[in-house]
């Protein structure tokens, strides 16, 4: 399947100065708790539409973070990041200015503290406002209610998890690939704008 917008990624993009991943987060328990999917669209809750705000938020305090394509999906989100100068963040880490060519290697395949900062950080603030959601009033926990999910169950079920201070939203890693080339990228772009229409047989749902 072909694009179907231009994007600025395509021509003359150089991976070679630049991490590129595409990165998958997954809900506690892969608990549908962010939304529903019907007809093929992804219908976020107040919970999905939280994760959304943080997540352009969370990329947009950190200057070496570029977010491109993602997609909120009912119990997990897929995101490709940019994460610039890269060795750059490398110099600052180990303490030098120079890379010899055989360690180029060793650069792509090197995790940046960048990207788990940012993860980290995404994470840490969605939890932070969700439990504030859940201690508030009635009157905006029955908005929950009304959307798309998450169910009384779930609340309930959190609520209760926040008493005994054992409150998980997220599942504790994450999934992350790092994009090596262009049709590398393009595959990643098309498999997140199709995540909703493929929802009736994605691992990640749980009536398949």
């Amino acid at each position: 399947m072909m694009l179907n917008r231009k994007s600025i990624r395509l021509k003359g993009f150089d991976y070679s100065i630049s991490w590129v991943y595409s990165i998958t987060i997954c809900t506690f328990e892969k608990k549908c708790t962010l939304g529903r999917i019907m007809g093929n669209k992804m219908y976020k809750n107040l919970f999905g539409i939280i994760v959304k705000e943080e997540l352009i938020n969370s990329s947009n305090i950190r200057k070496e973070i570029e977010l491109d394509e993602y997609s909120i999906m009912p119990n997990h989100l897929h995101f490709i990041v940019f994460i610039h100068n890269p060795i750059l963040i490398l110099q600052n880490i180990v303490g030098t200015k120079c890379f010899r060519s055989d360690q180029q290697d060793l650069i792509t395949q090197m995790k940046p503290r960048s990207l788990s900062s940012f993860i980290s950080g995404f994470k840490s603030s969605v939890t932070g406002r969700i439990k504030q959601l859940l201690n508030n009033s009635n009157q905006e926990l029955n908005y929950i209610d009304s959307s798309e999910g998450p169910g009384r169950f779930a609340r309930s079920s959190m609520r209760h998890q926040l008493k005994l201070n054992k409150f998980n939203f997220w599942q504790r890693n994450y999934y992350d690939h790092l994009i090596r080339n262009e049709e590398d990228y393009i595959h990643c772009i098309n498999y997140i704008r199709d995540n909703p229409k493929n929802w009736r047989d994605d691992d990640y749902n749980p009536d398949v």
